[in-house]
């Protein structure tokens, strides 16, 4: 009874739009699946299609914890559903997952996180460059005000900006000036 009232065309209605697919099966022999013999979904609008299963599957091995396989060389992720309210409990569902969209999904995640990186390590290096180009000039400029005040520019002054080392320096010098 089951296996007749549980047909393609039925887990074809549960499944939905969905992009899983459903094995039904009693023991390890299949009663209806939505998968075509070589691994691909079952068109929807195709009701009149009967699906084969997959022969290079050991349905029988499937446990109900969710595991990788490869059906005609695609992967899907699947999961075994007992069916114990079912006549006598050897029914079981197994959910196919397809890893093909998560797998494009992963490589597009890679490619913006290294996108990411890649432009946010630009911006770090171009920020480290003009910080270190106007800590650079102020440097040079209070060596080049300490040289002129050793050639006896005593009128030398240096404009005191920021709150940093530097500033702290350029004000020891103007004073240093002063006293001279």
């Amino acid at each position: 009874l089951v296996g007749y009232t549980l047909t393609p065309e039925a887990l074809l209605d549960m499944r939905g739009e969905r992009q899983q697919h459903i094995v039904l099966l009693r023991g390890s022999d299949g009663i209806a699946t939505t998968l075509q013999s070589d691994g691909s979904a079952l068109p929807i609008e195709d009701r009149t299609a009967t699906p084969t299963l997959s022969q290079s599957i050991d349905w029988s091995s499937q446990s109900t914890t969710i595991q990788k396989i490869n059906i005609d060389g695609v992967p899907y992720f699947s999961r075994t559903i007992a069916l114990p309210q079912i006549a006598d409990a050897q029914f079981q569902a197994v959910v196919l997952t397809p890893l093909t969209e998560l797998q494009t999904s992963q490589a597009q995640m890679w490619l913006l996180v290294g996108s990411c990186g890649t432009v946010g390590a630009f911006a770090m290096v171009l920020i480290a460059l003009v910080i270190s180009r106007v800590i650079t000039k102020r440097i040079t400029r209070l060596t080049d005000a300490t040289q002129d005040l050793a050639r006896g520019a005593l009128s030398v002054r240096l404009p005191v900006s920021g709150n940093d080392e530097v500033a702290t320096l350029a004000t020891g010098f103007n004073n240093m000036a002063e006293q001279l």
